[in-house]
């Protein structure tokens, strides 16, 4: 078994670490869902915002992530232009809701890489909608804006604290200080500082035991400088992505050591 007994802490939303536990545990490791935060739809998803214009005032809509696709999708009926994806796992939401994209990033899956797409480099003249959560990164916008297009945002969902019992609180932090713990899972810098906030004041010390897996280089460079210990990103953020560095990982060490 590839990771033969070693404990993952998974740290995605509420209701989305079901799939990596199972993987994890297929492959032998023990999973611990410790979900950072919750998603829910904002008030804007219940109604389109009388803030913005018809949807097809928009040459392009861009999809942040697979929650803004399913909180953002029942928009989409009668829009009939271009739909933008950050990112494959991103794309496959949308071709599985029957509206495929017509940007994907090339390479990699961040807002970066769908920046570096042929069609997004002139926008004089085009009016985008980025549909996203509550908050987050403007790199988009400011980018999109800078090349020449009017840009507008549809927040359809907001991230809020999670309520994680007590019980799994204490059995995820005596297994931590048991160093029963391998690694900790994290695809996003506030999915990081939130498993830091929930575990408490020795969480730092804690997840210095263990090793964090993430795709995100922004995520491994606020772990390295937390002290946190972390190798190269994976290859992406999916569930088989992340189990597979996990197994590439624990083979390396193994191969080390013997």
């Amino acid at each position: 078994m590839p990771l033969a007994g070693a404990g993952v802490i998974i740290t995605r939303p509420t209701g989305q670490c079901e799939a990596l536990a199972s993987l994890v545990e297929a492959a032998g490791g023990r999973a611990f869902i410790l979900p950072a935060m919750s998603i829910e739809p904002t008030g804007e998803a219940t109604t389109w915002p009388s803030s913005l214009p018809e949807i097809n005032e928009y040459h392009l809509l861009v999809f942040i992530s697979r929650n803004a696709v399913k909180y953002g999708a029942r928009y989409l009926p009668d829009y009939d232009a271009e739909i933008a994806a950050v990112g494959p796992s991103t794309a496959k939401s949308l071709q599985a809701a029957g509206f495929p994209a017509n940007v994907v990033s090339e390479r990699g899956f961040t807002s970066e890489a769908l920046l570096d797409h042929p069609r997004l480099q002139d926008m004089h003249g085009k009016r985008v909608l980025i549909v996203r959560g509550v908050g987050g990164r403007d790199l988009l916008e400011q980018s999109m804006t800078a090349r020449g297009a009017r840009v507008d945002y549809l927040e359809v969902y907001c991230r809020t604290e999670s309520d994680i019992p007590k019980e799994v609180l204490d059995q995820v932090r005596r297994e931590l200080e048991l160093g029963h713990i391998r690694f900790v899972t994290a695809t996003s810098v506030q999915t990081l500082e939130n498993t830091l906030l929930v575990l408490g004041d020795e969480a730092q010390h804690l997840l210095g035991r263990t090793q964090l897996v993430s795709a995100s280089d922004r995520v491994v460079q606020k772990a390295r400088d937390l002290g946190i210990p972390t190798a190269e990103p994976a290859s992406g953020p999916s569930d088989q992505d992340l189990l597979e560095h996990m197994i590439r990982l624990t083979t390396n060490q193994a191969s080390e050591h013997s």
